[in-house]
């Protein structure tokens, strides 16, 4: 894997900046249904952009494990992140086992992350 390419790839993600054009304008209440459209358009934008603050948050963790030496390590288990997975989303931090375990299992002791306030991923358990 080529760690020059995949740093290229942070810092652009890095670099980009939000679109936050769907939360701006008031909520039409003339009508319900005008009303209904536009609280759903903003809930999808805040979804879209909460999504993307955590790829940003990710993408920052992964470019300190590209300065450490620890890219392509699973910040959960210490297993290998396969290449495939890498070049698909350079931001990711958990390999696909660990990640699907992170999406399903919320329950009290186990293993997941959170976003801080300080953009930096931390272990919960």
């Amino acid at each position: 894997m080529d760690l020059a390419v995949q740093r290229k790839k942070l810092e652009e993600i890095l670099a980009q900046k939000p679109n936050t054009e769907g939360l701006r304008g008031e909520i039409r209440q003339h009508d319900s249904g005008d009303m209904a459209t536009d609280i759903g358009t903003r809930e999808t934008e805040v979804i879209r952009l909460d999504s993307f603050h955590m790829i940003l948050v990710q993408a920052r963790l992964a470019k300190s494990k590209l300065d450490d030496g620890t890219y392509a390590i699973c910040s959960s288990c210490d297993g290998e992140i396969p290449e495939k997975r890498l070049d698909a989303a350079p931001w990711v931090v958990l390999c696909c086992k660990c990640q699907e375990r992170s999406k399903w299992e919320r329950r009290p002791g186990k293993t997941q992350f959170i976003a801080r306030n300080d953009n930096a991923l931390e272990r919960v358990v």
